[in-house]
């Protein structure tokens, strides 16, 4: 079980990046896997900023 309880800026800009690219895309993470046999440009542009969203964060912030 998490044992944190505070939001942060960090968690609460994450998610809602999150939720405004779902909204705009419609597609989440699992979905948009699944749907790339059917491969469409939205559904291109949802896993290009899928991936960048994830690579990103990692080369700027410091390591542990």
């Amino acid at each position: 079980m998490p044992t944190r309880h505070d939001f942060d800026a960090r968690l609460l800009g994450g998610a809602a990046l999150f939720g405004i690219g779902w909204g705009l895309s419609g597609y989440c993470p699992g979905p948009a896997v699944v749907s790339l046999p059917g491969l469409s440009w939205p559904l291109v542009a949802f896993l290009v900023a899928l991936v960048l969203g994830w690579w990103i964060p990692r080369q700027v912030a410091p390591s542990h």
